[in-house]
């Protein structure tokens, strides 16, 4: 059966574990099927693990809100601290959590450009993946055109 014949749908990478421990086993009906049950389940696990987890952090930051809910000015003018221009009276728990917020954005955002050169990677490896693919169907079908041109070449000479 020549390369080129293979459906696009068949030709999707595996992306996971669950995926994966499926590869090579039955038809590819049925591993979709299985796999995607698996993927189902590890999502649904997923979930169970962390809302847990969510439950408690959220518990206590509504402890830490009720507890620190006294109003801090927050003084902007380091020139005349008893006298600003710029104040800003919040409850203790708002500068808290605009921390904790800030520290998350400010965490992701240095993760994904870190990260910045592997995306590269992966985008170079694919078009090359995909260079090399779309040869090996080319000269997949050059050599079943010529397997063809030289059956009917016999056929004729008959």
């Amino acid at each position: 059966m020549p390369h080129a014949a293979i459906a696009p749908s068949h030709k999707k990478r595996i992306r996971s574990t669950a995926e994966r421990s499926f590869a090579g086993k039955g038809s590819r009906r049925h591993q979709s099927s299985i796999s995607l049950i698996n993927i189902r389940k590890c999502t649904v696990l997923r979930r169970l693990v962390w809302f847990p987890i969510a439950l408690v952090a959220a518990v206590l930051l509504v402890t830490l809100s009720v507890a620190n809910r006294d109003p801090v000015r927050l003084v902007l003018d380091p020139f005349r601290p008893e006298a600003p221009v710029i104040s800003l009276t919040l409850p203790l728990y708002a500068y808290l959590l605009g921390a904790l917020t800030i520290g998350v954005v400010l965490g992701g955002l240095s993760t994904w450009m870190t990260q910045g050169r592997w995306r590269k990677t992966a985008r170079v490896k694919a078009q090359d993946a995909m260079r090399w693919q779309a040869e090996a169907d080319r000269l997949a079908r050059e050599r079943d055109n010529q397997i063809g041109a030289s059956r009917t070449l016999v056929s004729t000479k008959r």
